[in-house]
């Protein structure tokens, strides 16, 4: 085999390892699936200097309003490059969050503590490499 073939062959295996190894997006994505009018509020911690949701300047309230049409069911943002397995980047968005608030015409449900949001988020994470925070609006 000549040194082309070698290197045509190695070149694409290659390009698909280092792509591989390249660290995720972390996303944070909010899916109502209550079949009705949803919504999920995060009130901020101000002094949280590591994350902010990009959607909001000057507040320390997010409410995200879902309904039920396909271009309006979903809402995904970026924190940055990782994987929400790396405790700081866990931890960083943990305490940016004070207070989480979700209503759908089944449920009214806050988290109020610490310790709440921490399970709250660590138990909605998914993805092959860990890199999303799912949640579902039922």
């Amino acid at each position: 085999m000549t040194t082309f073939k070698k290197v045509f062959l190695l070149l694409p295996c290659l390009s698909i390892l280092l792509l591989y190894a390249c660290d995720p997006a972390q996303n944070l994505l909010v899916v109502n699936k209550s079949n009705a009018d949803a919504s999920i509020t995060f009130i901020l911690n101000p002094n949280s200097q590591r994350y902010r949701f990009p959607e909001i300047q000057n507040t320390d309230t997010l409410t995200i309003q879902l309904d039920t049409s396909r271009a309006n069911s979903e809402w995904r943002t970026n924190f940055g490059i990782g994987t929400w397995k790396i405790q700081s980047s866990f931890d960083s968005l943990v305490n940016l969050v004070t207070r989480i608030e979700i209503r759908t015409p089944h449920t009214q449900k806050a988290y109020n503590t610490p310790a709440e949001i921490h399970t709250f988020f660590e138990n909605r994470i998914t993805g092959s490499r860990k890199e999303t925070i799912e949640i579902e609006l039922k």
